[in-house]
């Protein structure tokens, strides 16, 4: 190490710096200050300036001796050396030079430029942390909070807040920041977003390009104080301009999706791309990647979209692998290969991505593989997914894959509803409206969540609101406002809605009846499958319900609404069957019909198929068939089965 050591390439310096020390910004000053009191950074000079640096600091000047470690450390204009810059570091570091210390210290913790050595990378920490040096103290006291690379029992946390707080108190405005995502994290007892946000705001005063950005975010998503995005743009504006990368990806989030700004897709790339030059994380190449992929902001490129996620999941980074598995498993822009879309799935979900454990789930689901997509299910509703808590409370609610547990769903639906997801708003709202899995007499909170849930949007939401409305549940009645809430469900293409629209045109009940509007809605209802439309238009067909009577499009509309699972119908087109209303008379069709409208739990299709047998029409005369069915109607309400009864067991002649 004593002979002589060749200066940077003067070509090659750019000003730039390396990442091999996390340097505070005194420690750079020093380092800087020194290279330009030699001369180093100046062409004519830096040749001369670099010879009397290294005279220097073999005299044993320290300052001297810490900026050569510094030079070759980071790099600046020449290949990094980091065991020429250990040697100068350890020269100075011995002799109680603190900011040659700490960075010594890093040096031997990650085992760069010397072999790894935790036990002197604590031990100069804290000899440099002694003499109040706030980067050494920092560095210390996250590795005793984090049992980072430590034996468990070198573990404190009390101390090593209490260094971070010193650092913080020395004037690192870094220390206030990790600071503070301790608290916003919950890496720390007494968490709490208010503290969280107090640090942040403290080093953002120091012009702290991190910890503005920071601020900017807490007051973007509500951490530790009210939602406030338009000066969360401004801070943010201000933190980006100051450099931070972390800002600027947060920044183009807010104009891709138009969160407190006006959307800006092309500004959002530009942001996206700065951020990735500055050395970002990931997540800017993978959401760039996407919007090239989506066209937006820019004119669609597939192929570099597909490039840049595909970078990004070889990298390591778990949204971009859920999204390159995505692509192989749809096949558009990949070749389809679903084994690796699998893999890639079960990569992302074993790192904690509840996007992929989610998926997982519905793999699993798809193929029958119930207990497979339940762990996947709790894994992800644990890890933060709302969609996989409205699946997971769906599922405990209606008790067919699993057991049946109304009180496990609503807490499901609570941890979503806490976060605002429309779904699990809607599902808690309808159980404490009824009561069921929740505490009784808490139905106007049911109410509430459901409007919540219906000023997201939800098409379900809205269309129970309008039912609410329209019968005057707990508010008072507004045919109005009902019409206006199924409106805007059906305009979404929520098929319910339309009929229950179509039943208010009908009517006139919020206004002048519109038979044809309410026909129109019908037929969309129809065209979606829904069974209840048909049945509907069915019957204002063969009644003249605001149509003229067609009795052949009613028994077709019937049939329709059948075969789309609305039973209510069987009896009824049962009955055009045995009177050849509108149809072929078929009576052996006609008890056809009765009998699934009895399986179904229609009284009143109980009771035809007991008269069936009475009347010998369809199926021989049989009292005792026809007094079951009577009794089983009779049993589901229809009072009428009660007096064909009696008639069957009257004595002859009374």
């Amino acid at each position: 190490m004593e002979e002589e050591q060749e200066g940077p390439d003067w070509e090659l310096f750019d000003g730039t710096r390396g990442e091999a020390t996390p340097s505070s910004k005194e420690q750079e000053r020093l380092a800087w200050a020194t290279i330009d009191q030699y001369g180093i950074c100046r062409k004519p000079t830096f040749k001369g300036g670099f010879s009397r640096l290294i005279a220097a600091a073999k005299r044993g000047d320290l300052a001297e001796q810490y900026t050569l470690g510094f030079v070759w450390a980071e790099a600046l204009g020449f290949e990094q050396d980091l065991e020429k810059a250990a040697y100068w570091y350890r020269m100075a570091a011995e002799r109680q030079f603190a900011p040659a210390q700490c960075n010594l210290a890093f040096l031997y913790h990650n085992g760069l430029g010397v072999e790894r050595d935790t036990e002197k990378a604590l031990a100069l920490w804290a000899a440099a942390s002694q003499q109040g040096h706030a980067s050494a103290q920092l560095a210390l006291g996250e590795r005793l909070v984090s049992g980072l690379g430590l034996d468990p029992r070198q573990k404190d946390m009390e101390k090593g807040m209490k260094l971070i707080r010193q650092a913080g108190e020395n004037g690192l405005a870094s220390a206030h920041v990790v600071l503070g995502e301790l608290y916003e994290h919950k890496c720390i007892p007494l968490l709490s977003e208010e503290k969280a946000l107090a640090c942040y705001k403290a080093a953002a005063e120091m012009e702290f390009p991190p910890a503005i950005g920071h601020v900017g975010r807490c007051y973007l998503y509500g951490i530790g104080t009210e939602k406030d995005e338009a000066r969360a743009v401004a801070l943010l504006q201000a933190a980006v301009d100051g450099g931070d990368a972390w800002a600027m990806e947060i920044l183009a989030t807010c104009y891709e999706e138009g969160v407190g700004v006006q959307a800006d897709p092309a500004r959002a790339i530009k942001l996206y791309k700065r951020a990735m030059r500055l050395g970002g994380r990931l997540i800017s190449q993978v959401r760039l990647g996407f919007m090239y992929i989506r066209g937006r902001g820019a004119e669609k490129d597939r192929a570099t979209g597909v490039r840049l996620i595909v970078s990004a999941s070889r990298q390591g980074n778990l949204l971009a692998k859920f999204l390159h598995g995505w692509l192989c498993e749809e096949g558009q822009m990949l070749e389809r290969d679903m084994e690796q879309a699998l893999d890639l799935f079960r990569q992302c979900a074993d790192g904690g991505n509840e996007l992929a454990q989610y998926r997982l789930a519905q793999l699993h689901l798809s193929r029958n593989n119930i207990e497979d997509a339940l762990v996947l299910l709790t894994r992800a509703s644990e890890n933060g997914s709302n969609e996989a808590r409205y699946q997971l409370g769906t599922l405990y609610c209606e008790g067919r894959v699993v057991p049946k547990d109304c009180h496990k769903a609503a807490a499901l639906f609570k941890q979503g509803a806490d976060c605002g997801h429309a779904e699990c708003l809607w599902s808690l709202g309808r159980m404490l409206l009824v009561g069921e899995g929740v505490e009784r007499d808490n139905a106007m909170k049911g109410v509430a969540l459901i409007q919540q849930a219906a000023d997201l949007a939800l098409p379900g939401a809205q269309a129970d609101l309008g039912f609410i409305y329209e019968q005057g549940v707990l508010v008072t009645a507004d045919p109005a406002k009902s019409a206006e809430l199924y409106l805007g469900a059906a305009e979404k293409g929520f098929a319910p809605a339309m009929h229950n629209l179509a039943e208010i045109l009908l009517t006139g009940a919020a206004g002048r009846p519109d038979p044809a509007q309410a026909v129109h809605w019908l037929r969309l209802a129809i065209g979606l499958g829904y069974g209840r439309a048909a049945a509907k238009l069915a019957l204002m067909y063969r009644y003249g319900d605001g149509v003229p009577v067609d009795l052949t499009s009613a028994a077709e509309l019937f049939l329709m609404a059948a075969d789309h699972g609305d039973h209510g119908v069987l009896n009824e087109l049962g009955s055009m069957y045995a009177a050849g209303t509108g149809v072929d008379r078929d009576a052996k069709k006609a008890v056809e019909l009765f009998q699934r409208a009895a399986v179904m739990g229609d009284a009143i299709g109980a009771y035809n198929l007991g008269a069936s047998y009475v009347t010998a029409i369809g199926v021989p005369s049989d009292s005792a068939h026809a007094v079951v069915h009577m009794r089983r109607s009779a049993a589901l309400g229809y009072t009428h089965a009660d007096g064909l009864i009696a008639a069957l067991f009257r004595p002859i002649g009374t």
